[in-house]
């Protein structure tokens, strides 16, 4: 019978690296600009962690109406877009500080036969193949965030320009219908 050398604690440095705490929860403090007083509830409720259904309830609108706010409404999406966007940001430095744990770890559990678990934590922090980081170059860094600017920009012309195209072929179509009605009169 083996006992799996990554759940013992004699296999794991009793004194790990210190990991920072976990930041407070971001939270609402008061109504963001742009919604209602009902979406504010409803997504300081998402933020908290309640489910869609229950911040539903809670705020007295239906689920599908949360779902609604969450595909049509920008400023609902955006604000819960950045809170799940820093929150998982949050996570994965926790995670990148235990990297050095999970290293001591691996080596621990080879050294006794399995390292399971501790390779899987360093495939989640992609160890295997290399990390994927930014620059520290400030130039470089620059020339990138140009470059996505730019690539942005030609992305908005180009919708732009093609949803500008589209709505005057169907005012032209509308025109053209219209003067057929006054000539068939």
């Amino acid at each position: 019978m083996t006992s799996d050398p990554i759940s013992s604690e004699s296999q794991i440095d009793p004194q790990p690296a210190a990991i920072p705490p976990a930041p407070a929860e971001p939270g609402l403090v008061e109504r963001p600009e742009g919604l209602t007083t009902t979406q504010a509830r409803v997504l300081q409720a998402l933020v908290a962690g309640t489910g869609v259904a229950a911040a539903a309830r809670d705020a007295g609108v239906s689920r599908t109406m949360v779902y609604r706010w969450q595909k049509s409404d920008p400023k609902f999406t955006a604000l819960l877009n950045a809170w799940r966007r820093q929150t998982l940001e949050s996570a994965r430095d926790r995670l990148i500080a235990l990297s050095d744990t999970a290293v001591s770890a691996v080596q621990s559990a080879v050294s006794n036969g399995d390292g399971r678990l501790a390779l899987q934590v360093l495939r989640l922090l992609e160890v295997e193949r290399g990390a994927r980081r930014g620059s520290d170059d400030p130039q470089e860094v620059g020339r990138r965030l140009a470059e996505q600017s730019k690539a942005h920009q030609l992305r908005m012309e180009h919708t732009f320009s093609y949803e500008y195209c589209r709505r005057f072929e169907e005012f032209m179509a509308r025109q053209r219908e219209e003067s057929e009605e006054l000539e068939n009169g």
